[in-house]
């Protein structure tokens, strides 16, 4: 009995375990990435070549991948769709999807150029292609970046396959100059900000990006150690998997007699990191080798990205303060300067026999003041010459003392007291005046910054918006193409079966005819 309790009571235990275990989350499997620039001409579908010679370079290209695994494959430079579908067949049995292709066209003769592609395992629920732009100064680079957000366990990742020119590689000799690195700078300038957008999702948030392909550019040339194209992408929190290694371990474009050997090849992630050292593979398909790391999804964040704040305070606003300021500053200098012209253009008392009877006469004249306050009383048949109204405190009228009728007598400056009491009324009144100019600059700032938060939160609705509807019509165009197929097949049948029936009432006419002809034969050869 007890031991039928034992086995009922763990077996109950493991049917327990069974049930939690579909709770628990779905951890992202480390994704395998490899990208690979196929060159013009190596797996092409607009050169002229056989359709059996590119066969067979696309089952060359084919062999060379199933080797690597990858989860994800880059493509750069390839020709188009067509070829994008031919090599996804040619690596059966695995399942590959052709999340994007692009359809850039030549700047000069508007023709379709070398393309960049996605291919996957994962379906994308999100894609889109797009070529490089210029700045109004310089001519913008060939190629562009194809993008796809790709569910991969408990985690969506934001994955872009770039190719920043075509055939432009370092040490190469190039009329253009300095063109190519401005062109390339104003394309990472273009593909961070898409990435910076990126980060204002808040459905299907992406926990992962990856950015991989041919950048032709390298650190090691001393030509472009100045070049901007790879550290725009670094200040933005995205790491090189070749980070740490000597650069003869990372060359992914080996050197000939045209050129050095060098590395154009890169893939950076944020908020993932390699689970291994990348690997280099050399193939006589291409001049590039193909770069493949496995990315641990799971790897800790980095810092945030430093982007511009859409409701920071702009320049313009500072540049007003500080006007401000300049301008309250010369007033207060002035006032003093005013001031100090008053205080020795007035009147004096005489030094010796009348300062004891201007004591006496401020004594009686003057009221109890604050301890902060000093209050000159003139004498009663003298207008006021300067009248102060401070907040807060009791009226002050200031006359000038007219000099004495002997020009003999000496006459004294003015006292230290009326001077320092002059001088601490006039820094208060502009202390109070210029804290209140800024308490109001901060409510209209803040105002500013709650208006554009406000305008941020109303575009992030409007995203999230745009990219529900995308996502139903995306399930809505799937469920049309099922239907479709589903008719197709049906259709198919249908026709089977009619042909079927035309077949056996032809047969049917056929033996009719034939039964007809012997019958006939028969009544012949009676007669």
């Amino acid at each position: 009995m007890n031991a039928r309790s034992t086995s009922f009571a763990s077996q109950s235990w493991i049917l327990g375990l069974g049930l939690l275990l579909p709770l628990a989350p779905i951890c992202a499997a480390p994704v395998r990435v490899t990208t690979w620039d196929l060159e013009p001409g190596a797996v092409a579908g607009t050169n002229g070549w056989s359709n059996e010679f590119q066969q067979s370079l696309l089952q060359e290209a084919a062999k060379s991948l199933k080797k690597l695994r990858p989860d994800v494959i880059l493509l750069q430079q390839v020709a188009g769709w067509e070829t994008c579908h031919q090599l996804a067949q040619a690596l059966q049995p695995e399942t590959y999807h052709v999340v994007i292709c692009s359809s850039f066209r030549d700047p000069s003769d508007k023709l379709l150029s070398r393309q960049v592609a996605i291919l996957s395992k994962a379906k994308a629920f999100l894609a889109w292609s797009e070529p490089w732009r210029n700045n109004g100064q310089s001519q913008a680079a060939p190629g562009g970046f194809a993008f796809a957000a790709v569910p991969w366990g408990d985690k969506n990742v934001g994955i872009f396959s770039v190719q920043l020119g075509e055939g432009d590689c370092p040490g190469a000799d190039d009329s253009r100059g300095a063109a190519l690195p401005q062109a390339r700078e104003e394309s990472a300038r273009q593909l961070v900000k898409q990435i910076a957008s990126l980060q204002n999702w808040k459905t299907n948030r992406l926990q992962a990006l990856i950015v991989a392909g041919d950048f032709n550019t390298t650190p090691d040339d001393l030509r472009l150690a100045r070049e901007k194209t790879l550290p725009s992408l670094e200040q933005f929190g995205f790491e090189s998997v070749f980070a740490g290694l000597p650069p003869e371990k990372h060359v992914t474009l080996p050197g000939n007699a045209r050129r050095p050997a060098a590395t154009l090849d890169y893939i950076f992630a944020r908020d993932a990191a390699p689970a291994a050292p990348p690997l280099i593979t050399q193939s006589a398909l291409s001049e590039h080798c193909a770069v493949t790391c496995e990315m641990d999804l799971a790897a800790p964040k980095a810092a945030p990205a430093p982007a511009a704040l859409a409701n920071a305070t702009t320049p313009a606003d500072y540049t007003q303060t500080l006007l401000w300021v300049a301008e309250l500053l010369a007033g207060c200098l002035a006032i003093f300067v005013l001031a100090r012209k008053l205080a020795r253009r007035s009147g004096l008392q005489p030094a010796s026999a009348a300062l004891p009877e201007f004591k006496a006469k401020t004594a009686i004249s003057m009221a109890t003041p604050r301890a902060d306050q000093i209050i000159v009383a003139p004498p009663s048949d003298s207008p006021p010459y300067v009248h102060i109204a401070m907040e807060g405190s009791t009226q002050t009228q200031s006359q000038p003392w007219r000099p004495s009728p002997d020009p003999g007598r000496l006459t004294a400056p003015m006292p230290v007291a009326v001077r320092a009491g002059l001088i601490a009324n006039l820094s208060r009144w502009l202390k109070q005046k210029l804290v209140q100019q800024l308490v109001s600059d901060r409510a209209q700032l803040l105002a500013t910054q709650q208006a554009a938060a406000l305008k941020v939160l109303a575009v992030d609705e409007r995203l999230a918006k745009i990219e529900r509807q995308i996502q139903q019509r995306k399930e809505e165009y799937e469920r049309r193409i099922d239907d479709l197929l589903k008719e197709l097949i049906i259709a198919k049948e249908e026709n089977r079966e009619l042909i079927r029936a035309k077949i056996a009432l032809v047969k049917a006419e056929m033996e009719k005819a034939r039964l007809k002809a012997g019958q006939h034969n028969e009544d012949r050869q009676q007669y």
